[in-house]
């Protein structure tokens, strides 16, 4: 079990996100990147904000004597600027961002990646929903969404 499919399928991840954002109007304006260290400094997002999609970890079991599940978690790492005035936000900014999360997690549940197929979302989760010190230190939301990605060899 390489690395690769773990990067594979967070890239595979990215494109869905990208093609999406046309279906998800919260989408609009975020940069998506891939990687498995976010690059960007809490001070350096702008209003629009930034998804970082990371390969997080893979398992492999085995299920019979001819058939392994291979298991593959991605985080995304969704950041945005709460406001630009260095206030606290409004509870609508603050649903509205959480919605864009719970909509994202559901754009990949249950369905294979059409940039990878063999691996099927069995589920998310969503830990932290937010975090209330980058918001109350940098006044920015942020949230962190793990997708669970399987497939049978």
């Amino acid at each position: 079990m390489s690395t690769a499919a773990l990067l594979q399928i967070a890239e595979a991840v990215a494109a869905r996100l990208a093609a999406a954002a046309g279906e998800l109007a919260g989408l609009a304006g975020y940069t998506i990147d891939v990687g498995f260290i976010p690059q960007t400094r809490l001070t350096d997002l702008a209003e629009s904000g930034r998804i970082d999609i990371i390969g997080k970890s893979r398992a492999s079991s085995i299920q019979s004597r001819n058939a392994k599940q291979r298991t593959h978690e991605i985080d995304i790492l969704i950041r945005r600027r709460a406001t630009n005035t260095g206030e606290l936000p409004t509870e609508a900014i603050v649903d509205a961002f959480l919605a864009l999360v719970a909509e994202i997690g559901d754009l990949f549940e249950g369905r294979r990646l059409e940039d990878y197929p063999a691996a099927m979302c069995t589920g998310w989760t969503n830990a932290p929903a937010w975090d209330p010190v980058h918001l109350e230190q940098h006044t920015q939301l942020t949230s962190l969404l793990t997708l669970t990605f399987t497939s049978h060899v």
